[in-house]
């Protein structure tokens, strides 16, 4: 169901397409590795296995809060990706929604993943902002 918040802010327009249900794949917190120095390593990505019954989303995010969801060198939308079990990426910089200054994030995985994928995004979105 699309999602609209307030000008400024992120368009959610969701476009599911595919079947859904399901379990939420390799879901599950990412665990943080230590290196020899005792200091955490960066989170790995699990690797993403597409499935026949995933659920594909389309999202419009200004290009002003892409920074927030990537995380400093892709940290935050890595924890996305594997919190939630989907596959979670951005168009390419600089291709926006025709008419905006909008970014497409895709996000492809099963449905109570993508669930979690979406509030996740929501969440780095209205950061300090609040629920309004």
């Amino acid at each position: 169901a699309p999602i609209s918040t307030h000008p400024g802010k992120a368009v959610v327009s969701t476009q599911s397409t595919g079947g859904g249900g399901g379990g939420m794949g390799a879901g599950g917190p990412g665990m943080q590795q230590r290196n020899g120095s005792g200091i955490p390593s960066r989170q790995q990505l699990r690797p993403f296995i597409p499935r026949p019954d995933d659920v594909k989303y389309k999202v419009e995010i200004p290009d002003t809060l892409v920074g927030r969801i990537l995380g400093r060198a892709g940290s935050t939308i890595t924890e996305i990706q594997n919190a939630s079990g989907c596959e979670v990426k951005f168009s390419q910089r600089g291709e926006y929604v025709p008419g905006t200054q909008n970014r497409l994030l895709y996000v492809c995985g099963q449905a109570s993943g993508a669930k979690v994928a979406q509030q996740m995004v929501l969440q780095k979105i209205e950061g300090d902002q609040g629920v309004y």
